[in-house]
């Protein structure tokens, strides 16, 4: 029964970013504003990132990699929305466009990042 609530509650969270994505590519479109791209990118990342459970738990994967890859994918996915959302913010504040690769810069390192989230 705890399963069968786990697996519920990721299918909604999914549609809710299901929801999210697609508003955000609809704006992005309509808007046509450079600064909503990582958020665009952001929310379809997260988007991957619960589809990613949901496989799992309906398709039980027996390979120990696929396994392994679903879990990185998983938290991989997750880090890049939260990484993309950060440079979306602060592109949108600061009223420039995100450059391209600026997720790889130093200033934007884990490390770097977490007293701005705390």
């Amino acid at each position: 029964m705890e399963l069968l609530l786990w697996r519920w509650s990721t299918a909604f969270q999914c549609a809710s970013a299901l929801m999210m994505a697609v508003f955000f590519v609809v704006l992005a479109r309509s808007v046509r504003r450079a600064e909503l791209q990582p958020w665009v990118v952001a929310w379809l990342s997260n988007l991957v990132a619960l589809v990613v459970p949901i496989i799992l738990w309906f398709f039980r994967p027996q390979s120990l990699l696929v396994s392994v890859a679903m879990r990185w994918s998983y938290l991989l996915s997750k880090t890049a929305w939260v990484m993309l959302l950060v440079v979306g913010a602060e592109a949108f504040v600061g009223g420039r466009p995100a450059r391209p690769g600026v997720i790889c810069s130093s200033r934007y390192s884990p490390i770097r990042l977490w007293p701005r989230l705390s």
